[in-house]
């Protein structure tokens, strides 16, 4: 009897960061709306998600339009936002929508990746009914107000327009912008 004949099989897969975190943003917040339980947990991994969609979108177009980008690549995302636009001839204006979601993301995400145990405390003088509200009031850190429905709606939309500026003027094909790759294969016999 003899052998099956060997093949000599190889894929390759062209992954896109910057758009696998976009999905994966995408797919949490799509997920938060369908199940009201846990929506909570979802919109703050959401934002995660969309804050490392952000800084690898930067580090995509600066590889493009920078050759020398594996030494600006340790810039902090304003920094980086900064450079890009520099060259793409953008001026960047923090305190308007869409960019005034860069510093609001970046505070998101340091707070959230450098967070550590804490007391929160809150006191009010209430009369009435207004007491009652109160003492049912859950007590957030900045990072967890963020996670709210409006809040992540807002930061999301904001960031998709910021990010469709900055693609768009760096000279990127349009449709690709959040394509996540493709993958081929081939066999030889």
């Amino acid at each position: 009897m003899s052998q099956p004949s060997k093949k000599h099989v190889k894929l390759e897969h062209e992954l896109i960061a910057y758009a696998e975190h976009w999905d994966t943003a995408t797919k949490l917040l799509d997920r938060a709306v369908e199940q009201k339980r846990g929506a909570y947990h979802q919109r703050l991994a959401a934002l995660a998600f969309m804050a490392f969609s952000f800084e690898a979108l930067l580090n995509h177009i600066g590889e493009r339009l920078f050759e020398c980008w594996d030494d600006l690549e340790t810039l902090n995302v304003p920094a980086k936002v900064n450079v890009i636009c520099e060259k793409i001839g953008v001026k960047p204006d923090y305190g308007s929508v869409p960019w005034q979601v860069v510093p609001r993301l970046v505070a998101f995400r340091n707070q959230l990746v450098h967070s550590k145990d804490e007391i929160l405390r809150e006191e009010a003088r209430l009369y009435g009914k207004k007491y009652e509200e109160f003492l049912n009031t859950f007590l957030k850190t900045n990072w967890q107000k963020e996670a709210a429905e409006d809040k992540v709606a807002e930061i999301r939309t904001q960031l998709e327009q910021l990010c469709r500026k900055l693609w768009d003027s760096s000279g990127q094909n349009p449709a690709r912008l959040f394509a996540t790759g493709f993958q081929h294969g081939s066999t030889k016999v």
